[in-house]
């Protein structure tokens, strides 16, 4: 049994990523484990495919030989076959073991497919960089559709951050807190929302580093530069300056530095190598 149309393909543990994983980004993928010595594989393959011929793009269908791929296939802790498992947005969304009738598995596939406020975000993302107010239309459409849905809803912060809309960033944000807890895509938003605000309140960034040159003894002063690096973009030069500021003055400006500096470690993400480097600066001089 082996892959032979536009919509059907075999995969191995060293295409899985770039065949499943990536390709669900686009489309959802419906992966069959199988063996060629498995008489319900044998009796589900064909179906799968023929029905994803049918769908013409609505999904991929990718196969897995577990005898071939034996990797991907304990780490999704198949012990039984023909296993199936659906992949959209590189995340597992849906499994069944065993032979499935063809109307139940029409059934099932039919619920991979996006629904409307899914579509509407998905029209948003590719609008947010090009015409923002056209993807902010789309959003709240799909928040219409979907209110207590969190994908929109942050990617309607960013939009609106995007613009500057700062305080209608933050009140999406709100939303999002209000059921208890953010992703880190929300964090890295809300980071970024307070440290616009910040550089805003500490003022244009020449006039603030004129006055911190002039006196560098002045904590206040200090900390209102590395506010307005912050807000710059200058992530590195803001980081020295409140690691400075903390070494010089715990118990004064040292707490305010302490979490400009979080700030942007959750903007910057944890992996990346600026914030590994002044996390480890950070917690060297808190200990």
């Amino acid at each position: 049994m082996t892959a032979s149309s536009t919509w059907t393909l075999e995969v191995t543990d060293a295409t899985f990523d770039k065949d499943v994983l990536d390709r669900s980004h686009e489309v959802p993928v419906v992966v069959d484990f199988w063996a060629p010595w498995c008489g319900p594989c044998r009796q589900l393959g064909p179906l799968l495919e023929k029905l994803a011929d049918e769908g013409a793009g609505k999904f991929l269908l990718a196969k897995i030989n577990v005898d071939n791929s034996p990797t991907i296939a304990g780490e999704l802790r198949v012990s039984s076959i023909p296993a199936v498992f659906a992949v959209r947005g590189g995340r597992l969304v849906n499994q069944f073991v065993g032979l499935m009738p063809e109307e139940e598995l029409r059934k099932w596939l039919l619920s991979l497919e996006p629904s409307e406020a899914e579509k509407l975000l998905a029209e948003a993302e590719r609008l947010a960089a090009s015409d923002p107010a056209a993807a902010e239309v789309g959003l709240r459409a799909a928040l219409e559709l979907a209110p207590h849905e969190r994908p929109p809803r942050i990617t309607l912060a960013k939009v609106l951050l995007a613009q500057d809309r700062l305080d209608d960033a933050e009140e999406q944000l709100r939303h999002l807190e209000d059921q208890g807890f953010l992703e880190p895509e929300a964090e890295r938003v809300k980071a970024e929302c307070l440290l616009r605000q910040a550089a805003r309140l500490a003022g244009d960034l020449p006039t603030v580093r004129a006055a911190a040159d002039a006196a560098p003894r002045d904590m206040a002063a200090q900390m209102k530069l590395a506010y307005a690096l912050a807000g710059a973009g200058q992530y590195r030069d803001a980081l020295e300056r409140a690691l400075s500021v903390l070494q010089a003055d715990r118990k004064g400006q040292g707490e305010a530095a302490r979490q400009l500096m979080v700030d942007i470690f959750r903007l910057l993400g944890s992996d990346d190598e600026l914030a590994t480097e002044y996390r480890r600066k950070l917690s060297a001089a808190l200990y």
